[in-house]
């Protein structure tokens, strides 16, 4: 499953849908990049007199019908975002779902959206936007509660998990309920950033399966951040691990390098991370004194195929 996320925090329809039509264009979403999402930021600061979400009109005039009119127009899904606090990440004043389970999914799917993004800030209160030691921000049952409340709208909507893999047995309570689970806090445009959290999903590598997979966070090639071969290595670990493959990078202003396009456009890893049996490799040997480690998983070319031996990944960290 691969996604375009863009803008995080300061989304705008004119970006969304040029960047929608960049995947098109490129010819990303022939390699399956599916889905554009709109993450935090979206919503007006008031509900409506039903208490229904209100899209921000500044920054989407056209509303979410129309830009998801777009999207699939494109042949693309169409990615929604909330949270299961009182507000969202990264804001001081825009609403999420909290107590709004009902009538937010509802509206998710009016608006025509294939997709959510669950977001796990202000579990707690308006005013702490992250707390990651409560009882409350580690508990599954507002996550179950939109699950829920999803299925009973009738619409295929897949649900991806963001509660940031804090708690006990996180995997064992998501996996059921939703199509992925973040297993860790935000990625960062650096090295040191991927191996935290690769660190962070070797115990939830043995879940992963067709229709549930550990979610390693967005991909940062094309960011700046990495050099050309750490982002050809961040691209193929990720694939391995069959995290979602989400492009962080800006696809419609020419400011991402041909050459990471081109890392995102590799056949090949794709085939790996997409390969019908889901199953993520597994750290097997960590050699702390010479700083290298050994993945090893199996997977299939296409569904009508023998599984191919173990496939190895080593690399110094």
């Amino acid at each position: 499953m691969e996604q375009l996320q863009h803008l995080r925090l300061q989304p705008r329809e004119s970006v969304i849908r040029t960047n929608a039509q960049a995947l098109v264009d490129l010819g990303l979403a022939d390699l399956g990049y599916s889905s554009v999402t709109v993450d935090c930021g979206w919503p007006a600061k008031n509900r409506d007199a039903q208490g229904r979400l209100q899209w921000n009109p500044t920054l989407f005039p056209s509303g979410p019908v129309a830009l998801g009119e777009f999207i699939h127009g494109l042949g693309l899904k169409f990615g929604l975002y909330s949270g299961a606090g009182y507000l969202q990440c990264g804001s001081t004043d825009l609403p999420a779902s909290l107590g709004y389970e009902e009538i937010d999914a509802q509206s998710f799917a009016d608006w025509g959206g294939d997709s959510l993004k669950y977001d796990n800030c202000y579990s707690t209160s308006s005013t702490t936007m992250v707390d990651s030691d409560s009882e409350e921000s580690q508990s599954s049952h507002r996550f179950e509660k939109m699950a829920a409340m999803l299925k009973n709208t009738g619409r295929d909507i897949a649900y991806w998990i963001c509660q940031w893999g804090i708690g006990k047995n996180v995997p064992q309570w998501a996996a059921p309920i939703g199509q992925t689970w973040r297993m860790s806090n935000d990625i960062y445009d650096s090295w040191r950033s991927i191996w935290r959290i690769v660190n962070q999903a070797i115990p939830h590598a043995r879940y992963s399966r067709p229709g549930a997979f550990a979610d390693l966070d967005m991909l940062l090639v094309g960011l700046g951040g990495l050099s050309h071969e750490e982002e050809r290595f961040h691209f193929g670990l990720w694939a391995l691990l069959k995290s979602p493959l989400l492009i962080g990078a800006d696809l419609a202003d020419d400011v991402t390098p041909t050459e990471s396009i081109e890392i995102l456009a590799n056949k090949e890893i794709i085939a790996i991370n997409q390969d019908p049996l889901g199953k993520a490799a597994e750290l097997v040997l960590r050699n702390t004194e010479e700083e290298w480690d050994l993945w090893a998983g199996i997977f299939r070319r296409d569904a009508g195929s023998s599984v191919l031996p173990t496939g190895e990944m080593q690399r110094k960290r």
